[in-house]
Parts: structure tokens; sequence; C-alpha cells
């Protein structure tokens, strides 16, 4: 539990800055206040976010193999098919 409290805290070398990012993920809460996690990536050929709500469980992997034009908030649109308000 160490581990991922350590991955999903956020982290500032500015005392008292708020980022909203911990190790390597963004974190927030999406327009209905729920916690988010997410990363999210693209490289030549190829698209990818990795969406999170800690809360419920409910996790959303969107890839495409190629420069797609997707981000975390189709993933939170996604997750919140399945998920109760």
């Amino acid at each position: 539990q160490g581990t991922l409290d350590l991955l999903f805290r956020e982290h500032s070398v500015i005392p008292q800055s708020k980022t909203s990012v911990g190790i390597g993920w963004r974190i927030g809460t999406d327009a209905q206040g729920r916690r988010i996690r997410h990363h999210a990536g693209a490289s030549v050929g190829g698209r990818a976010v990795l969406l999170l709500f800690p809360d419920s469980g409910v996790v959303v992997a969107i890839l495409s193999n190629m420069l797609a034009g997707f981000g975390d908030s189709d993933a939170q649109r996604i997750g919140a098919l399945f998920l109760a308000n």
C-alpha cells in the first residue's frame, strides 16, 4: 500500500505548491467530484490513455495504433457509464 500511496500522492519541489501530479500520474477529480488518476501519452503511430476511478475500481484504457485525438476527458465519459452518480 505504501508504494501506491507514493505514486498517487501529489508531489512538488516547492513546499505548499499544488501540482496535481504524482509520480507519473495526473491527480484530480471529474466534473462530479469523483477522484481520478490518469496517465496518457503518444508516440509516432500511437496514442494511449489509462484512467482510474480509485474509489469505485473502474479502470478505462484507450489505445490506438495511430495518432488519434482522444484524451482523458473521453476516458472519463466512458468510465462514467459504469459509475453510479
